[in-house]
């Protein structure tokens, strides 16, 4: 998020940014430097979008993780004996491997997984 706003703060720093200028391409087009920020707007937005979205699955998943400690604690204070059933210490390794991967912003699989539609609903 840092690059994308960085890249934004250059063209904002530029001298020419609040004098109207536009200039030609090599095929005759005009430009507008307000094509440059605009295209660095998106750019964060989109940004802050991934960066929110990935921060729901990771409240998501540390969600799972505190259900399935719960039920565990809630036998013991009981006096259930002590054990977690296999399905529950899955859901744990699982959730706490998932909010890594969602945290790492090169890793990809809570994107092209749709880990709990966040995705497609937010995007």
């Amino acid at each position: 998020m840092k690059a994308e706003f960085r890249a934004l703060e250059l063209i904002l720093e530029s001298p020419n940014v609040y004098v109207e200028r536009s200039e030609e391409d090599n095929g005759g087009n005009r430009i507008d430097i307000w094509d440059d920020v605009f295209k660095a707007m998106t750019a964060l937005k989109d940004k802050i979008n991934e960066v929110e979205n990935r921060m729901e699955c990771v409240k998501r998943c540390s969600l799972e993780i505190n259900d399935a400690i719960s039920d565990f604690t809630d036998r013991l204070d009981k006096g259930f004996p002590v054990e977690l059933p296999l399905a529950k210490f899955d859901t744990v390794n699982q959730c706490s491997y998932d909010v890594h991967n969602a945290l790492n912003m090169e890793d990809t699989r809570c994107i092209e997984d749709d880990w709990y539609n966040v995705w497609r609903n937010r995007c």
